[in-house]
C-alpha cells in the first residue's frame, strides 16, 4: 500500500467514525473517492481519532522511507556515473602502467584504506567535519580527536551521533558549514525521518561527561539552539565529497 492510500484510510476512519461498532476490528464504509465498499482494519480498543492517527503516523513513515530510498538511489546513480567515466578513461588510455594505476586506485577495498579516526569525515571549503555514528565512535572522537575550540553538534531529544567541526585559527564557522554539520547530525540520529528538527551546539570545552552515564554521554553548557529541516540536496553534495575523498 502506498503512502497516499494509507493517509486516505485515515481520512475515511474520521469521516465514517459514526459507523464504527463497539468491539469491531474493521470499519466498513463506502470510499467517497470511487464509490466502492472498503473494509479498514482498526483497533477496537482505540477511538476513531486514535485509529486515524495510527494511519497518519504510518503515512509519515512511508513518505520518509520513500525519500530515504530516493536518496540512496541518487547516491548509487552518482557512483555508477563515476564508474562509467573511469571505464571510458581506461578505454582511451594506451599506457598499460597507467591503466593498472587507474584500476588499483578505484578497486582498493574500503577496509584497507587508512583512517586514523573512527566515524566519517568531510572536508568542505577548507573546514574539516567529523561524524560519530554511535556511542563508541562518539566517545573515541571526544577522547582522542577533538579539542576545546572545536564545535560539537547533536540533535535534541533523540539519540544519535556527535558531529564536530574542527576549529580554524582566527576564523568563525560559516553558516553554510554549520548547516552541513547539522544535516549530518540529523541524518545520523533517530531523528532522520522526523522532519523539522531541533539541535544544539557548543564548543567541546563546554561539554561535561555525565557522571555514571552511558558511554560517550555528555552534558553541554553555553549551548546555542539550531532548528533545521533536513536538506536532501545538501546531504547528496556531502556524500559526493566524501566519495571523492575516499578514492
Amino acid at each position: 500500500m502506498n503512502a497516499e492510500a494509507i493517509k486516505h484510510q485515515g481520512d475515511l476512519i474520521l469521516s465514517f467514525a459514526h459507523l464504527i461498532k463497539t468491539g469491531e476490528n474493521y470499519l466498513e464504509c463506502d470510499d467517497y473517492e470511487n464509490g466502492k465498499s472498503i473494509k479498514i482494519r482498526i483497533d477496537s480498543k482505540k477511538s476513531a481519532q486514535e485509529n486515524a492517527q495510527e494511519y497518519y503516523k504510518n503515512y509519515k513513515k512511508a513518505v520518509s522511507g520513500a525519500q530515504e530510498l530516493e536518496h540512496d538511489i541518487e547516491i548509487a546513480r552518482r557512483q555508477i556515473e563515476k564508474l562509467n567515466k573511469l571505464y571510458e578513461d581506461i578505454k582511451k588510455e594506451a599506457n598499460p602502467v597507467k591503466i593498472e594505476q587507474m584500476l588499483r586506485r578505484d578497486s582498493a577495498p574500503a577496509q584497507q584504506k587508512k583512517k586514523n579516526h573512527p566515524g566519517l569525515d568531510y572536508t568542505v571549503n577548507g573546514w574539516y567535519i567529523l561524524v560519530g555514528r554511535d556511542a563508541n565512535e562518539n566517545d573515541e572522537l571526544l577522547r582522542h580527536h577533538v579539542r576545546g575550540e572545536d564545535l560539537w553538534l547533536h540533535v535534541r531529544d533523540f539519540p544519535g551521533g556527535y558531529v564536530f567541526i574542527k576549529a580554524r585559527k582566527g576564523k568563525t564557522v560559516p553558516l553554510d558549514i554549520l548547516l552541513d554539520a547539522a544535516n549530518l547530525a540529523v541524518y545520523y540520529s533517530k531523528a532522520r525521518n522526523a522532519g523539522k528538527t531541533d539541535l544544539y551546539y557548543t564548543h567541546v570545552k563546554y561539554l561535561r561527561r555525565a557522571k555514571n552515564g552511558p558511554k560517550g554521554l555528555v552534558l553541554p553548557t553555553q549551548e546555542k539552539n539550531l532548528c533545521i529541516t533536513p536538506d536532501k540536496e545538501r546531504l547528496l553534495r556531502l556524500d559526493s565529497l566524501h566519495e571523492e575523498a575516499e578514492l
